[in-house]
């Protein structure tokens, strides 16, 4: 009877233990989000307090008016959503046809080009940016969106082929061959059978896609310059100013430009789950 009660015990106890240290680890990584809404809705003199409270004294939403009333926060919301949403369309076209080939077409150089591809996403941005800053001086996309939208999809694209590859990967060799047998040609086998079945894989590349594009600062930061065609990264930093740092409305602009990512995120995350699981039972 002592031994049953000991083999329930034990058990119970590493349960105990492991949901007290995940609960731990996730108030840690949950922290620094809850000072920062935290820090947008106290009081100016609440900041700079010796010893700050972990708690709201009192909720100020003004922060939250003037960033809009003091800056074009609006229309840096804009220019962050087209940029974004132009980078993963342009990531998506032409990632998922250069991952398709390198999944299941069987050509010389194939190796070498994955290889490229790899090792293009091992280069820092700041290592490109001058060479893109001098071909977007020659070409005239300095200032302009589209030029931004073409950087960041030279940042982003390469991984995108890489996730999009292994998703490919996973359907079954046998499916296309029926189709084909069947009267598909390898273009319509694609568009009717293996795009369905990467739905998760592309959905999970272009949130990848969308959220580096939204939360990028170097190229927006270094190709674009006028105030009305700035992005929310760059904008933020308008907000400290020689001798003063507006940390109430630094903080109010980051929890709001944190929230697209947060709402697709959401919408979205069921795709997500679902090509994690099945990814890893067809592996």
């Amino acid at each position: 009877m002592r031994g049953r009660t000991r083999s329930r015990r034990g058990p119970t106890i590493a349960r105990t233990f492991r949901i007290a240290l995940l609960a731990v680890v996730t108030g840690l990584l949950l922290f620094p989000f809850y000072w920062t809404l935290l820090t947008s809705l106290q009081p100016r003199g609440a900041i700079y307090k010796t010893h700050p409270s972990l708690l709201p004294e009192a909720f100020r939403w003004q922060s939250y008016l003037e960033i809009f009333q003091l800056r074009p926060f609006d229309l840096w919301l804009q220019n962050s959503l087209l940029i974004a949403a132009g980078t993963t369309a342009l990531s998506m076209a032409l990632g998922i046809p250069a991952a398709y080939s390198l999944a299941r077409f069987a050509y010389q150089g194939k190796r070498s080009l994955g290889m490229v591809v790899l090792i293009t996403q091992m280069l820092p941005a700041s290592l490109i940016v001058v060479p893109i800053y001098l071909a977007f001086l020659r070409f005239g996309l300095l200032e302009s969106k589209i030029g931004v939208i073409l950087a960041h999809a030279s940042m982003t694209l390469p991984y995108a082929i890489w996730m999009l590859r292994g998703f490919f990967e996973t359907i079954p060799m046998e499916v296309l061959e029926a189709a084909m047998v069947d009267g598909c040609s390898r273009l319509r086998a694609m568009l009717r059978i293996s795009l369905p079945l990467a739905v998760p894989g592309i959905v999970g590349a272009g949130l990848y896609v969308f959220e580096t594009s939204w939360n990028e600062y170097l190229f927006a930061r270094t190709f674009i310059s006028r105030g009305e065609n700035m992005v929310v990264s760059v904008g933020i930093s308008t907000f400290i100013g020689e001798y003063t740092v507006f940390w109430h409305q630094i903080m109010a602009a980051a929890v709001i430009s944190a929230l697209p990512a947060f709402i697709i995120f959401f919408v979205f995350q069921r795709f997500l789950v679902q090509g994690l699981s099945s990814g890893a039972v067809k592996g």
